[in-house]
């Protein structure tokens, strides 16, 4: 790391001896300079709160390298006041200071307790949002008792009403059973339909 070094100099004023002290600052290393460059902030690396938890502190983030992933080709016009600018299917990795990172992505491992679902942007004024997901698997559907299945066995239908702060998401968690290949979310808000496919695909063996 850069240090200061410190030039003393002596010099007679009025029949007193001064001494001058001068701080300089020493050239770096190319190592301390190579050290340097490593240690300076990725922007693509800031965090971009989605949530906020119960104590007021940022409890899902995104980080904003992965915002573009997100990015639809066209924007969907719910509405005057509703439009959906991003979205994806993404995963939901659980930190150790209880926070949940949102990744996009378009294959998701299958492994137990692991999260995933999907989450998208709207730019509105309004307050809340009023829609529904419709989940559907490719067999063999190993739903919770809590989910409500619509009349294909292998899609269930949840009601939702979501508080909209700039992004609005949804995850689910993947149990012992369920199948893999390709999964679909579909988000009916008002007359727009939203389809987000993704595959889930076997965990590789960690080497």
């Amino acid at each position: 790391m850069p240090y200061l070094i410190m030039i003393a100099k002596q010099t007679l004023l009025g029949g007193f001896l001064l001494t001058l002290i001068t701080l300089a600052l020493a050239p770096l290393s190319a190592q301390e300079k190579e050290e340097g460059e490593k240690k300076k902030p990725d922007p693509g690396e800031k965090k971009v709160t989605i949530a906020l938890g119960e104590n007021g502190k940022p409890s899902v983030y995104i980080r904003k390298k992965h915002i573009s992933k997100l990015k639809l080709k066209e924007v969907v016009e719910v509405a005057e006041d509703l439009k959906i600018t991003h979205a994806g299917t993404c995963m939901f990795i659980q930190k150790k200071d209880g926070t949940m990172e949102v990744v996009p992505a378009k294959e998701i491992p299958m492994e137990p307790k692991k999260r995933f679902g999907w989450v998208f942007r709207a730019n509105t004024t309004r307050d809340t949002l009023a829609f529904y997901e419709l989940f559907t698997v490719p067999k063999d559907p190993n739903w919770n008792k809590n989910v409500s299945v619509s009349g294909d066995p292998k899609t269930a239908k949840t009601d939702l009403e979501e508080p909209v702060w700039d992004w609005v998401w949804r995850n689910w968690y993947f149990e012992d059973g369920d199948p893999l290949g390709k999964h679909m979310f579909t988000l009916k808000i008002e007359e727009k339909a939203i389809g987000l496919e993704f595959e889930v695909v076997e965990k590789k063996a960690s080497k």
